[in-house]
């Protein structure tokens, strides 16, 4: 695959698990299961059902957030690899997407928590503007 569709798929993985916890979640799930589901009603449902149990995922335990933007990357990827016509319409998503989503996509702009761990004596550092360090 081309790394520039490499890219769309992981932009657009990224973007779908960014939006779940967000305002823009309905239009996200609608518009990634139309692209997915190539516009045919019974595998939009479909996609979008799967949408919606991942986003359920996510927002009850923060460790599947990973799992699932991986699990997106791929999908988008083979989607791209059979599709590469789609890789405009999934970049326009992406773009649209992310421009509703809170701090234009980026996860520290928008109000999320990180938790960070560390273990056997390893160091964590973790930057970003605006940061309140608690324990």
């Amino acid at each position: 695959m081309e790394p520039d569709l490499q890219g769309i798929a992981a932009a657009g993985a990224a973007t779908i698990v960014g939006a779940m916890a967000g305002d823009a979640w309905k239009m996200a799930k609608q518009a990634v299961a139309h692209v997915c589901g190539r516009g045919r009603a019974d595998a939009v449902e479909d996609v979008a059902a799967e949408l919606e149990l991942d986003r359920r995922r996510v927002t009850a335990d923060a460790d599947a957030e990973d799992a699932v933007r991986a699990y997106w990357a791929d999908r988008l990827a083979r989607l791209l690899a059979v599709r590469p016509d789609a890789a405009a319409e999934l970049d326009a998503l992406v773009r649209r997407l992310a421009a509703e989503l809170p701090g234009s996509g980026s996860p520290a702009a928008a109000g999320h928590t990180f938790n960070v761990r560390a273990r056997d004596r390893a160091t964590v550092t973790v930057a970003g503007g605006n940061m309140r360090i608690g324990r």
